[in-house]
């Protein structure tokens, strides 16, 4: 899930910056335009992770650990919900979602993992200059494209 919405705001990122242009723009072009966006991103992800790990450690039930992904979303600025929707989580929410011991020690694990993911690419984002230097980056730190 984290992985996914991690695609998803950078490949939003791109698309809108593609959007606005009404020249073609370089990948170098895009890269600076985007650096800073990036960066800003995965700094406002990596708190997230760990406010979403210390929820699903408190966890008494489904219902929290559902509640819980929120703080993922509010970081990537994805909203599961308008804002006029009902927020309760319904009983189907609730039947479908699978959640026992194995599945929580996984998914911190994951988290655990994502964030070490994320550090390394912000490492490389803002230090690199162009997309030669951030591939090399990401190839130096064991992030694969």
């Amino acid at each position: 899930m984290i992985k996914k919405i991690v695609l998803i705001t950078s490949s939003t990122l791109l698309l809108l910056a593609a959007n606005h242009q009404n020249i073609q723009m370089s990948a170098e072009e895009m890269f600076l335009k985007l650096k800073p966006k990036m960066s800003q991103m995965y700094a406002k992800m990596l708190p997230a992770i760990d406010k979403t790990k210390e929820c699903i450690q408190n966890a008494k039930s489904k219902k929290d650990v559902l509640t819980c992904s929120q703080f993922m979303m509010k970081a990537s600025d994805m909203k599961m919900l308008d804002e006029n929707e009902n927020k309760d989580i319904s009983d189907k929410d609730l039947k479908d979602f699978e959640w026992n011991d194995k599945i929580k020690k996984k998914t911190l694990a994951d988290l655990d993992k994502t964030k070490i993911q994320m550090q390394k690419m912000k490492i490389c984002i803002d230090k690199s200059q162009d997309m030669q230097h951030l591939d090399s980056c990401m190839k130096k730190v064991g992030i694969e494209r």
